[in-house]
């Protein structure tokens, strides 16, 4: 997906958002940092920032995918569901991705979200099970159910099995 070309306003514009995006404090002021970049309209905007979002690190992955569920328009939304198919994330960055997907909504990251249950680490099993929580249905009670015995730790000191368990009521809640 790399980009070249574009010229140096494009460079400086880039530039000028990283900095204010390293020097901001919060994920608001984060968010705050990247809308003008990402508003634009210019494809060639979002190009530059996906190319250097993967010269990032790890940290500041995850925190240009906090600021953008505040954002939360169609073109973040559209940079959250490409980054989801990327194969390169580290677990820490695809657990925030797949949180962020999770709180937005996405629907369309679910094929990945059920395949994701299945994951070696168990942060990526526990935030695929919130996800599918909310955009899951009927049909997805069988894989939740088959990880109600996985007492992996995923997040703080929740379990993958305490994830599956609330998607579970969550989907038959819904139903």
């Amino acid at each position: 997906m790399a980009y070249h070309g574009g010229g140096s306003r494009m460079t400086r514009d880039l530039q000028t958002m990283f900095s204010e995006f390293y020097s901001s404090e919060d994920d608001f002021s984060k968010a705050a940092a990247l809308e003008p970049l990402i508003l634009r309209g210019r494809k060639t905007n979002t190009h530059l920032l996906l190319d250097s979002f993967r010269d990032q690190t790890e940290y500041t992955q995850a925190s240009i995918i906090f600021a953008m569920r505040w954002i939360a328009n169609a073109r973040a939304k559209r940079i959250l569901v490409n980054l989801m198919s990327e194969e390169w994330l580290t677990i820490s960055v695809r657990a925030a991705l797949t949180d962020v997907i999770r709180s937005l909504g996405l629907s369309q990251c679910k094929p990945i979200v059920q395949k994701q249950l299945q994951h070696t680490a168990p942060e990526i099993r526990f935030w695929s099970c919130t996800a599918l929580g909310m955009m899951g249905n009927a049909d997805d009670l069988e894989q939740l159910q088959a990880l109600l015995g996985d007492n992996a730790i995923g997040w703080e000191k929740e379990t993958v099995a305490q994830a599956a368990r609330g998607a579970i009521d969550w989907i038959r809640l819904g139903e």
